[in-house]
Protein backbone atom coordinates (compact mmCIF):
# COMPACT_ATOMS: atom_id res chain seq x y z
CA UNK A 1 0.00 0.00 0.00
CA UNK A 2 1.37 3.41 -0.94
CA UNK A 3 2.07 5.33 2.25
CA UNK A 4 1.52 8.80 0.79
CA UNK A 5 -1.81 7.86 -0.78
CA UNK A 6 -2.97 6.12 2.37
CA UNK A 7 -2.02 9.07 4.54
CA UNK A 8 -3.95 11.52 2.41
CA UNK A 9 -7.16 9.52 2.08
CA UNK A 10 -7.64 7.22 5.05
CA UNK A 11 -5.12 7.38 7.87
CA UNK A 12 -3.75 10.90 8.39
CA UNK A 13 -2.15 9.92 11.71
CA UNK A 14 0.54 8.02 9.81
CA UNK A 15 2.23 11.36 9.10
CA UNK A 16 3.54 11.03 12.66
CA UNK A 17 4.94 7.53 12.10
CA UNK A 18 8.67 6.98 11.80
CA UNK A 19 9.61 5.90 8.26
CA UNK A 20 10.27 2.30 9.31
CA UNK A 21 6.89 1.82 11.03
CA UNK A 22 4.49 -0.17 8.81
CA UNK A 23 1.00 1.16 8.15
CA UNK A 24 -0.61 -2.27 8.18
CA UNK A 25 0.34 -5.57 9.81
CA UNK A 26 -0.41 -9.23 9.28
CA UNK A 27 -1.55 -10.66 12.61
CA UNK A 28 -0.80 -14.34 13.33
CA UNK A 29 -4.01 -16.31 13.80
CA UNK A 30 -2.77 -18.21 16.85
CA UNK A 31 -3.01 -17.82 20.60
CA UNK A 32 -0.58 -15.59 22.45
CA UNK A 33 0.94 -18.54 24.30
CA UNK A 34 1.60 -20.21 20.94
CA UNK A 35 3.64 -17.17 19.87
CA UNK A 36 5.56 -17.45 23.13
CA UNK A 37 6.27 -21.15 22.47
CA UNK A 38 7.60 -20.24 19.04
CA UNK A 39 10.09 -17.89 20.69
CA UNK A 40 11.14 -20.71 23.03
CA UNK A 41 11.73 -23.00 20.06
CA UNK A 42 13.53 -20.37 18.01
CA UNK A 43 15.69 -18.82 20.76
CA UNK A 44 16.15 -21.51 23.45
CA UNK A 45 19.52 -20.23 24.70
CA UNK A 46 18.66 -16.54 24.57
CA UNK A 47 17.95 -14.60 27.76
CA UNK A 48 14.20 -14.24 28.28
CA UNK A 49 14.08 -12.68 31.76
CA UNK A 50 16.61 -10.88 33.94
CA UNK A 51 15.62 -10.32 37.56
CA UNK A 52 18.12 -8.72 39.95
CA UNK A 53 20.91 -10.31 37.91
CA UNK A 54 19.24 -13.74 37.75
CA UNK A 55 19.00 -14.85 34.12
CA UNK A 56 16.25 -17.17 32.86
CA UNK A 57 16.73 -18.40 29.31
CA UNK A 58 13.85 -19.06 26.96
CA UNK A 59 14.17 -22.83 27.27
CA UNK A 60 14.05 -22.56 31.08
CA UNK A 61 11.09 -20.21 30.99
CA UNK A 62 9.30 -22.57 28.62
CA UNK A 63 9.86 -25.48 31.02
CA UNK A 64 8.49 -23.50 33.97
CA UNK A 65 5.41 -22.51 31.97
CA UNK A 66 4.80 -26.11 30.90
CA UNK A 67 5.23 -27.45 34.44
CA UNK A 68 2.83 -24.94 35.93
CA UNK A 69 0.28 -25.43 33.16
CA UNK A 70 0.35 -29.19 33.73
CA UNK A 71 0.07 -28.77 37.52
CA UNK A 72 -2.88 -26.39 37.26
CA UNK A 73 -4.73 -28.84 35.02
CA UNK A 74 -3.98 -31.68 37.45
CA UNK A 75 -5.31 -29.62 40.37
CA UNK A 76 -8.56 -29.09 38.51
CA UNK A 77 -8.27 -25.70 36.80
CA UNK A 78 -10.42 -25.89 33.69
CA UNK A 79 -10.66 -24.04 30.43
CA UNK A 80 -12.47 -20.75 31.01
CA UNK A 81 -11.72 -20.60 34.76
CA UNK A 82 -10.51 -17.19 35.87
CA UNK A 83 -7.27 -16.96 37.85
CA UNK A 84 -6.17 -13.70 39.47
CA UNK A 85 -2.51 -12.68 39.61
CA UNK A 86 -1.58 -10.47 42.58
CA UNK A 87 2.10 -10.10 41.81
CA UNK A 88 4.56 -7.32 40.92
CA UNK A 89 6.97 -7.53 37.98
CA UNK A 90 8.73 -10.82 38.66
CA UNK A 91 9.40 -14.15 36.90
CA UNK A 92 6.48 -15.80 38.71
CA UNK A 93 4.07 -13.37 37.07
CA UNK A 94 5.36 -14.16 33.57
CA UNK A 95 5.35 -17.91 34.21
CA UNK A 96 1.83 -17.86 35.66
CA UNK A 97 0.47 -15.64 32.89
CA UNK A 98 1.57 -17.91 30.04
CA UNK A 99 0.75 -21.12 31.94
CA UNK A 100 -2.82 -19.94 32.51
CA UNK A 101 -3.23 -19.03 28.84
CA UNK A 102 -1.73 -22.38 27.80
CA UNK A 103 -4.56 -24.37 29.42
CA UNK A 104 -7.30 -22.09 28.15
CA UNK A 105 -7.97 -20.45 31.50
CA UNK A 106 -8.37 -16.69 31.89
CA UNK A 107 -5.76 -14.35 33.38
CA UNK A 108 -7.09 -11.65 35.71
CA UNK A 109 -4.29 -9.15 36.45
CA UNK A 110 -4.83 -7.40 39.78
CA UNK A 111 -2.85 -4.58 41.35
CA UNK A 112 -1.16 -6.21 44.38
CA UNK A 113 -1.66 -2.95 46.32
CA UNK A 114 -5.45 -3.20 46.03
CA UNK A 115 -7.38 -2.83 49.27
CA UNK A 116 -9.58 -5.60 50.67
CA UNK A 117 -12.83 -3.91 49.52
CA UNK A 118 -11.36 -3.50 46.02
CA UNK A 119 -10.29 -7.14 45.94
CA UNK A 120 -13.65 -8.32 47.22
CA UNK A 121 -15.41 -6.42 44.43
CA UNK A 122 -13.10 -7.82 41.74
CA UNK A 123 -13.32 -11.43 42.95
CA UNK A 124 -17.10 -11.32 43.23
CA UNK A 125 -17.69 -9.42 40.00
CA UNK A 126 -15.25 -11.58 38.04
CA UNK A 127 -16.32 -14.85 39.67
CA UNK A 128 -12.66 -15.64 40.17
CA UNK A 129 -12.00 -19.22 41.17
CA UNK A 130 -8.28 -19.09 42.00
CA UNK A 131 -5.46 -16.67 42.73
CA UNK A 132 -1.68 -16.65 42.59
CA UNK A 133 -0.42 -14.18 45.16
CA UNK A 134 2.70 -12.78 46.78
CA UNK A 135 3.07 -14.30 50.23
CA UNK A 136 3.28 -10.86 51.87
CA UNK A 137 -0.29 -10.25 50.78
CA UNK A 138 -1.58 -13.52 52.24
CA UNK A 139 -3.45 -11.91 55.12
CA UNK A 140 -5.36 -9.58 52.82
CA UNK A 141 -6.25 -12.34 50.37
CA UNK A 142 -7.35 -14.74 53.11
CA UNK A 143 -9.64 -12.05 54.55
CA UNK A 144 -11.26 -11.76 51.13
CA UNK A 145 -11.50 -15.53 50.82
CA UNK A 146 -13.16 -15.83 54.25
CA UNK A 147 -15.62 -13.05 53.40
CA UNK A 148 -16.62 -14.86 50.21
CA UNK A 149 -16.98 -18.26 51.85
CA UNK A 150 -18.82 -16.89 54.89
CA UNK A 151 -21.43 -15.41 52.56
CA UNK A 152 -21.95 -18.74 50.80
CA UNK A 153 -19.69 -18.05 47.82
CA UNK A 154 -17.56 -21.19 48.16
CA UNK A 155 -16.97 -21.25 44.40
CA UNK A 156 -14.77 -18.17 44.74
CA UNK A 157 -11.10 -18.58 45.62
CA UNK A 158 -11.23 -22.36 45.77
CA UNK A 159 -7.47 -22.44 45.22
CA UNK A 160 -4.85 -19.99 46.46
CA UNK A 161 -1.21 -20.27 45.43
CA UNK A 162 1.57 -18.30 47.13
CA UNK A 163 5.08 -17.33 46.15
CA UNK A 164 7.91 -15.28 47.64
CA UNK A 165 9.52 -12.49 45.65
CA UNK A 166 12.98 -13.81 46.47
CA UNK A 167 12.44 -17.28 44.96
CA UNK A 168 14.06 -16.27 41.68
CA UNK A 169 16.66 -13.92 43.14
CA UNK A 170 20.36 -14.78 43.10
CA UNK A 171 22.50 -14.83 46.22
CA UNK A 172 23.29 -12.68 48.18
CA UNK A 173 20.31 -10.52 47.17
CA UNK A 174 18.02 -13.48 47.91
CA UNK A 175 18.80 -13.24 51.61
CA UNK A 176 18.94 -9.45 51.86
CA UNK A 177 16.04 -8.12 49.84
CA UNK A 178 13.65 -6.19 52.14
CA UNK A 179 10.47 -7.65 50.63
CA UNK A 180 11.37 -11.20 51.62
CA UNK A 181 10.40 -11.27 55.29
CA UNK A 182 8.78 -14.54 56.32
CA UNK A 183 5.11 -15.02 57.03
CA UNK A 184 4.10 -14.68 60.65
CA UNK A 185 2.79 -17.77 62.48
CA UNK A 186 -0.65 -16.10 62.54
CA UNK A 187 -0.63 -15.71 58.76
CA UNK A 188 0.53 -19.28 58.25
CA UNK A 189 -2.24 -20.65 60.45
CA UNK A 190 -4.84 -18.97 58.24
CA UNK A 191 -3.72 -20.64 55.03
CA UNK A 192 -5.35 -24.09 55.07
CA UNK A 193 -5.69 -24.07 51.28
CA UNK A 194 -2.19 -22.75 50.69
CA UNK A 195 -0.14 -24.22 47.88
CA UNK A 196 3.33 -22.87 47.24
CA UNK A 197 3.96 -22.08 43.60
CA UNK A 198 7.48 -23.45 43.84
CA UNK A 199 6.20 -26.96 44.56
CA UNK A 200 4.22 -26.84 41.31
CA UNK A 201 7.24 -25.58 39.35
CA UNK A 202 9.29 -28.51 40.66
CA UNK A 203 6.84 -31.14 39.35
CA UNK A 204 7.46 -33.10 36.21
CA UNK A 205 4.79 -32.09 33.69
CA UNK A 206 2.10 -34.44 32.47
CA UNK A 207 0.41 -34.16 29.06
CA UNK A 208 -2.77 -32.10 29.04
CA UNK A 209 -5.41 -31.40 26.42
CA UNK A 210 -7.37 -28.21 25.75
CA UNK A 211 -10.20 -27.70 23.34
CA UNK A 212 -9.81 -25.57 20.23
CA UNK A 213 -9.91 -21.81 20.79
CA UNK A 214 -12.04 -19.23 19.08
CA UNK A 215 -9.34 -16.59 18.81
CA UNK A 216 -11.82 -13.76 18.39
CA UNK A 217 -14.50 -14.75 20.91
CA UNK A 218 -12.95 -16.83 23.68
CA UNK A 219 -11.88 -14.85 26.71
CA UNK A 220 -8.14 -14.86 27.44
CA UNK A 221 -7.84 -11.95 29.85
CA UNK A 222 -10.13 -10.06 32.22
CA UNK A 223 -8.53 -6.75 33.15
CA UNK A 224 -10.18 -4.21 35.43
CA UNK A 225 -10.39 -0.47 34.83
CA UNK A 226 -8.95 2.01 37.30
CA UNK A 227 -12.33 2.81 38.83
CA UNK A 228 -11.94 6.59 38.55
CA UNK A 229 -15.65 7.11 37.77
CA UNK A 230 -17.07 4.31 39.90
CA UNK A 231 -16.27 0.72 40.74
CA UNK A 232 -13.67 -0.96 38.50
CA UNK A 233 -15.20 -2.71 35.51
CA UNK A 234 -13.88 -5.92 34.00
CA UNK A 235 -12.81 -5.72 30.36
CA UNK A 236 -12.69 -9.04 28.50
CA UNK A 237 -9.91 -9.45 25.92
CA UNK A 238 -9.54 -12.25 23.40
CA UNK A 239 -6.35 -13.93 22.25
CA UNK A 240 -6.61 -12.04 18.96
CA UNK A 241 -6.66 -8.73 20.85
CA UNK A 242 -3.61 -9.68 22.94
CA UNK A 243 -1.74 -10.85 19.84
CA UNK A 244 -2.60 -7.64 17.99
CA UNK A 245 -1.42 -5.43 20.87
CA UNK A 246 1.86 -7.30 21.25
CA UNK A 247 2.49 -7.40 17.50
CA UNK A 248 1.86 -3.66 17.18
CA UNK A 249 4.19 -2.85 20.07
CA UNK A 250 6.95 -4.99 18.61
CA UNK A 251 6.52 -3.52 15.13
CA UNK A 252 6.65 0.06 16.36
CA UNK A 253 10.34 -0.27 17.30
CA UNK A 254 11.24 -3.29 15.16
CA UNK A 255 11.80 -5.39 18.28
CA UNK A 256 14.11 -8.39 17.83
CA UNK A 257 16.13 -10.99 19.72
CA UNK A 258 18.92 -8.40 19.99
CA UNK A 259 16.87 -6.13 22.25
CA UNK A 260 16.77 -5.83 26.02
CA UNK A 261 13.72 -4.01 27.37
CA UNK A 262 13.69 -2.54 30.86
CA UNK A 263 10.28 -3.48 32.30
CA UNK A 264 9.47 -1.16 35.19
CA UNK A 265 5.90 -0.34 34.15
CA UNK A 266 3.56 -2.68 36.06
CA UNK A 267 2.81 -5.68 33.88
CA UNK A 268 -0.53 -6.05 35.65
CA UNK A 269 -1.59 -2.93 33.69
CA UNK A 270 -2.46 -3.07 30.01
CA UNK A 271 0.39 -0.85 28.79
CA UNK A 272 3.07 -2.71 30.72
CA UNK A 273 1.60 -6.11 29.88
CA UNK A 274 1.55 -5.51 26.12
CA UNK A 275 4.75 -3.51 25.66
CA UNK A 276 7.01 -4.70 28.49
CA UNK A 277 6.12 -8.42 28.56
CA UNK A 278 4.18 -9.73 25.58
CA UNK A 279 5.89 -7.77 22.79
CA UNK A 280 9.46 -8.70 23.78
CA UNK A 281 8.63 -12.33 24.56
CA UNK A 282 7.04 -12.94 21.15
CA UNK A 283 10.09 -11.26 19.57
CA UNK A 284 12.81 -13.28 21.29
CA UNK A 285 13.99 -10.19 23.18
CA UNK A 286 14.99 -9.97 26.86
CA UNK A 287 12.90 -8.44 29.67
CA UNK A 288 14.75 -6.85 32.57
CA UNK A 289 12.10 -7.02 35.30
CA UNK A 290 12.01 -4.32 37.98
CA UNK A 291 9.28 -4.89 40.62
CA UNK A 292 8.72 -1.26 41.62
CA UNK A 293 9.43 2.23 40.32
CA UNK A 294 12.70 3.63 41.60
CA UNK A 295 14.81 5.99 39.48
CA UNK A 296 18.06 4.51 40.82
CA UNK A 297 16.97 1.02 39.77
CA UNK A 298 16.00 2.27 36.30
CA UNK A 299 19.34 3.98 35.73
CA UNK A 300 21.30 1.02 37.09
CA UNK A 301 19.29 -1.37 34.93
CA UNK A 302 19.84 0.57 31.72
CA UNK A 303 23.54 0.98 32.50
CA UNK A 304 24.26 -2.58 33.69
CA UNK A 305 22.29 -4.50 31.08
CA UNK A 306 22.76 -2.02 28.23
CA UNK A 307 19.02 -1.87 27.73
CA UNK A 308 18.01 -0.96 24.20
CA UNK A 309 14.33 -0.23 24.91
CA UNK A 310 12.47 1.48 27.73
CA UNK A 311 8.78 2.17 28.37
CA UNK A 312 7.56 4.64 30.94
CA UNK A 313 5.19 7.42 31.88
CA UNK A 314 6.19 11.11 31.83
CA UNK A 315 7.01 11.23 35.56
CA UNK A 316 9.60 8.48 35.03
CA UNK A 317 11.35 10.44 32.28
CA UNK A 318 11.28 13.60 34.40
CA UNK A 319 12.76 11.66 37.33
CA UNK A 320 15.57 10.37 35.14
CA UNK A 321 16.64 13.73 33.67
CA UNK A 322 16.55 15.36 37.13
CA UNK A 323 18.46 12.61 38.94
CA UNK A 324 21.38 14.13 40.91
CA UNK A 325 23.82 11.36 39.93
CA UNK A 326 22.69 10.98 36.34
CA UNK A 327 26.18 11.56 34.94
CA UNK A 328 27.39 8.29 36.48
CA UNK A 329 25.18 6.23 34.17
CA UNK A 330 25.57 5.48 30.48
CA UNK A 331 22.20 5.54 28.71
CA UNK A 332 23.55 5.51 25.15
CA UNK A 333 22.47 1.88 24.62
CA UNK A 334 18.82 3.00 24.39
CA UNK A 335 17.58 3.08 20.81
CA UNK A 336 13.83 3.36 21.39
CA UNK A 337 11.40 4.44 24.10
CA UNK A 338 7.66 4.30 24.68
CA UNK A 339 5.65 6.79 26.69
CA UNK A 340 2.00 6.66 27.67
CA UNK A 341 -0.68 7.51 30.24
CA UNK A 342 -0.18 11.29 29.83
CA UNK A 343 1.32 13.80 27.35
CA UNK A 344 5.10 14.15 27.36
CA UNK A 345 6.27 17.76 27.37
CA UNK A 346 8.45 18.57 24.31
CA UNK A 347 11.20 19.91 26.57
CA UNK A 348 11.34 16.64 28.55
CA UNK A 349 11.51 14.70 25.27
CA UNK A 350 14.35 16.90 24.02
CA UNK A 351 16.38 16.59 27.22
CA UNK A 352 15.95 12.82 27.37
CA UNK A 353 16.97 12.38 23.74
CA UNK A 354 20.14 14.37 24.43
CA UNK A 355 20.99 11.98 27.26
CA UNK A 356 20.74 8.94 25.01
CA UNK A 357 22.64 10.24 21.97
Amino acid sequence: MDKAATTETHVPWTTHYDPEVPITLQYPEVTLDELFRRSVEKHPKANALIFFGKVIRYEQLGRYVNRLASALKEIGINQGDRIALLLPNCPQYVISYYAILSIGAVVVPVNPLSTEPELLHIFRDGKIRSAICLDLLAGRLENVREACHNSGEQHLLEHTFYTSLNEFMPYPIKSLYPFTRKLSPEAKSRLPSRIWLKTLLDREPKPYVTREFDLFRDEALLIYTGGTTGKPKGVMLSHSALVANATQGAAWVQMSENDRLLAVLPIFHGFGMSVCMNAPLISGASCVLIPRFNVDDILKGIHRYQATLFAGVPTMYIGIINHPRLSRFNLSSLRGCFVGAAPLAPEVKRQFEELTD
